[in-house]
């Protein structure tokens, strides 16, 4: 499972490197020539306190998020700098999840508890590591500035007890933890 995240954090890098220009004309508070600011996309593991992962989930020591080992549920977090979310969705159509081999079967947009936007693309595959029929979420939430990226994970198998807790989870998202 973490290979395959590392591919797709490659993937997504690769990605926001075409989002990564931005232009501005005129001159900055020192008068000098800024007409061009060039804005590169960073990532780094998301704090965990960004969100109440359900009841049973535990950090993991594989990965940045957590785990249920009961029902073999992960939440990847990483954090992406300088991107705003609308931007990332824009590559998320079907070639890219044909790439994947992934069938999408839904996508919507959610507004957190702490009033934070994103989206929830819902997607299942055919894990052929793990050898399961298997359901993603590739959930984005951001601000003006920086997105969350959330990977989730499951066998479809155990999806009747998951499922409702995984989007309950999703409604704490705060990037902001005290």
């Amino acid at each position: 499972m973490k290979l395959s995240f590392s591919k797709n954090l490659f993937l997504l890098l690769l990605l926001l490197s075409g989002f990564a220009s931005y232009a501005q004309e005129g001159r900055n508070e020192q008068g000098q020539d800024d007409s061009l600011v060039v804005i590169v996309p960073t990532s780094e593991p998301a704090d965990l306190r960004m969100i109440t992962p359900p009841q049973g989930f535990e950090e993991s020591t594989i990965f940045n998020g957590y785990l249920s080992i009961y029902t073999s549920t992960a939440i990847q977090m990483q954090m992406i700098q300088n991107v705003v979310y609308p931007k990332l969705l824009e590559g998320m159509n079907e070639e890219w999840a044909s790439k994947y081999s992934m069938t999408k079967i839904s996508d919507t947009s959610i507004v957190t508890d702490a009033g934070f936007k994103g989206h929830v693309y819902k997607y299942t595959y055919y894990d052929s590591e793990m050898k399961y029929q298997a359901i993603r979420y590739v959930v984005y939430i951001g601000d003006l500035k920086d997105t969350l990226w959330l990977n989730i994970v499951y066998p479809e198998s155990v999806e009747e007890l998951v499922e409702d807790e995984i989007l309950k989870s999703l409604k704490t998202v705060n990037l902001k933890p005290e």
